[in-house]
C-alpha cells in the first residue's frame, strides 16, 4: 500500500500547480500490470523499473513476476501463443496513472525458484492524473456498530428506506455514520455475532486542504465515544478517499485492538430519544480533543469496565476511575484539608525530634528518623489531598451530581489490594450499579453531555441526566 500514500502526497501538491509537468522518468519505480493468463497465472500486478522520456512515448521497463517459473514462461518463446502487444496500465511512484501497450520482451531470467525478471519495452506512454473532483469524500469503516435508533434514513435497492444513520457536525464538517446491517441484524446468527461485525460506515466530503492525520485523529476520538456509549468496541478498521464516480483513489487498513460484536456493556447513550447520540458526540469530541491523551485512556478504560466478563473486574476498573476522574476534576487549589499551619509545624526540628521520641517507644532498637519523617509526609499528604472518598463527593457535588454514600465508595481498598470485593449490604449487583452508574454520570458531565440516557438503575426506560442534577451549569475543571 505504500504506492498509494506516494501517490496521495504527489496528489496534493497537483492540485496546486497549473503547469503542465514534463517528468523525466529515469528509474523511476512503478507498478505495472501483467496479463499472464495464458500461463493460467492471470492478470497481475508486478513491480517494475521504468528507464525513458515521457515526451517521446517510450519507456523501457524491467519488471519481477512472483509466483512463474523459468519453465513455464520457455513456453512463450517455444512456439505456444502469447501476445505482448496489448494494452497495459500501472501507476507511477509520483502517484500518477499511466496507459501505455507493451512491445518486446529483450531479455528474462530467474530471481528465485519461482520468480522471474524480465525487460522490455513500452509504447505509447500516457501518464496522467485523475481528478478527485469536488464530491469526493473519507470513507471509514467501523467495526461492531449497532444503532438501537438512527435518525435518517437511506434509500435501499427496493426503493424503499432504512432507518439507519445519523449525522453529527465535527469542527467544519458534516459527518454521516451509517449501521449497514440494519436490515440484517434479526437474520444475524449467534456465530455471525461471536466474531468481529465490519458494519459501520462513517463519512465526510473531502476538501483539499484537509490533513490526512487530523482527519484520522479525529475519527478516533470519534470511535472513542461511541464505544463509551454504545459500550461496544467500536474501532476504524479502513478508510480511503473515494471519488466522486465511486472509485477508491487512496486507502490504507490498519491493525488495531477489538472485540467481538456481542461483547457488550449496558449502552448508555444508543439513541433512545432521537438526536442524543448526536448530541453526546458533538459535544464531547471538543472536549475529547482540549485533552486527547486523558480522554482517551479514561474512555478506553471504562469501556473496558463496560464489557469485562466479571463484576469484580468491572468494579476493579470503576474505582480506578473514580480516583482518576475526581483528580482530574478536584484540582489541588493550596487550601489544606486539616489546617492551613500544619506543614510548617511539620517542618520544625524541634517538632520532629518530639515526634521521634514518640515513635521510637514503639521499637527503640529498630525505628529510624527515616521512618518518623514518612509518617510526617503522610500527615502532610493528608492535609494538602481530601481523603479518597471525600474527594469523590467533592468532585460529584462540582459536577452538580448527587454525592455518592460512602459505603459505596469503602469497599475500594479490598478490592484493589486483595482482590475481594465485600459490598457493605451485601448485594453485588446493587452495588456493581450503583458504581457504574456514579462514573458513568460524572463521564458524561465532562462530556458537556445532560441529555437521555439509560441505566437499569432506573428501570428499561431512559432517562434525563438534566433532570437529575442538583443545581446549575458544570463548573470547569
Amino acid at each position: 500500500m505504500q504506492w498509494l500514500w506516494a501517490f496521495w502526497n504527489r496528489l496534493c501538491s497537483v492540485f496546486n500547480s497549473d503547469k503542465k509537468r514534463k517528468v523525466d522518468t529515469k528509474n523511476m519505480a512503478s507498478k505495472i500490470w501483467l496479463d499472464l493468463s495464458p500461463l493460467e497465472s492471470g492478470t497481475i500486478l508486478c513491480d517494475c523499473d521504468l528507464t525513458g522520456d515521457e515526451s517521446s512515448q517510450r519507456q523501457y521497463f524491467r519488471a519481477v513476476i512472483p509466483g512463474v517459473s523459468i519453465r513455464e514462461f520457455n513456453r512463450v518463446f517455444s512456439g505456444e501463443s502469447l501476445d505482448w502487444n496489448v494494452e497495459t496500465t500501472g501507476i507511477l511512484e509520483d502517484g500518477r496513472h499511466f496507459t501505455s501497450r507493451i512491445g518486446t520482451i529483450s531479455k528474462y531470467s530467474p530471481v528465485g525458484p519461482n520468480t522471474l525478471e524480465i525487460e522490455g519495452e513500452l509504447s505509447e506512454f500516457r501518464a496522467t492524473t485523475p481528478s478527485i473532483g469536488t464530491a469526493a469524500k473519507w470513507r471509514f469503516k467501523l467495526t461492531n456498530l449497532k444503532f438501537r435508533f438512527a435518525d435518517l434514513k437511506t434509500p435501499n435497492s427496493t426503493g424503499g428506506w432504512a432507518l439507519d444513520a445519523i449525522e453529527f457536525v465535527v469542527g467544519n464538517k458534516t459527518w454521516r455514520l451509517t449501521d449497514s446491517w440494519v436490515e440484517r441484524w434479526k437474520d444475524v446468527s449467534k456465530a455471525e455475532k461471536s466474531k468481529i461485525v465490519l458494519n459501520g460506515l462513517l463519512e465526510t466530503n473531502f476538501d483539499h486542504a484537509d490533513d490526512e492525520s487530523e482527519i484520522t485523529e479525529t475519527v478516533d476520538d470519534i470511535c472513542s465515544l461511541l464505544s463509551f456509549a454504545l459500550s461496544r468496541s467500536v474501532s476504524w478498521l479502513t478508510f480511503s478517499l473515494v471519488a466522486e464516480d465511486g472509485t477508491e483513489i487512496q486507502g490504507l487498513q490498519r491493525s488495531t485492538w477489538v472485540t467481538s460484536f456481542n461483547k457488550r456493556g449496558l449502552q448508555p447513550v444508543t439513541n433512545d430519544s432521537p438526536g442524543s447520540l448526536k448530541s453526546l458526540i458533538e459535544g464531547g469530541i471538543t472536549v475529547v480533543q482540549e485533552n486527547r491523551d486523558w480522554f482517551r485512556k479514561t474512555l478506553g478504560m471504562l469501556n473496558q469496565a463496560q464489557i469485562a466478563d466479571m463484576a469484580d473486574v468491572r468494579c476493579s476498573i470503576l474505582y480506578t476511575l473514580t480516583d482518576r476522574i475526581s483528580s482530574y476534576v478536584v484540582r489541588r487549589t493550596g487550601t489544606a484539608e486539616i489546617d492551613p499551619q500544619l506543614k510548617p509545624r511539620a517542618r520544625q526540628h524541634e517538632f520532629i525530634q518530639e515526634v521521634h521520641g514518640v515513635l521510637q517507644k514503639l521499637s527503640p532498637e529498630n525505628w529510624t528518623l527515616d521512618l518518623t519523617k514518612a509518617v510526617l509526609n503522610e500527615i502532610k499528604r493528608w492535609n494538602s489531598t481530601p481523603h479518597f472518598a471525600t474527594k469523590i463527593q467533592r468532585a460529584c457535588s462540582q459536577l452538580h451530581l448527587p454525592e455518592p454514600d460512602r459505603d459505596l465508595l469503602v469497599p475500594r481498598n479490598d478490592l484493589l489490594h486483595d482482590g475481594e470485593l465485600n459490598p457493605r449490604e451485601d448485594d453485588l449487583v446493587a452495588h456493581y450499579l450503583e458504581l457504574d452508574w456514579v462514573v458513568l454520570t460524572m463521564v458524561l458531565r465532562l462530556l458537556e453531555y445532560s441529555g437521555t440516557y439509560y441505566h437499569p438503575k432506573f428501570g428499561q426506560h431512559p432517562v434525563v441526566l438534566q433532570d437529575q442534577l442538583t443545581t446549575g451549569q458544570l463548573e470547569q475543571p
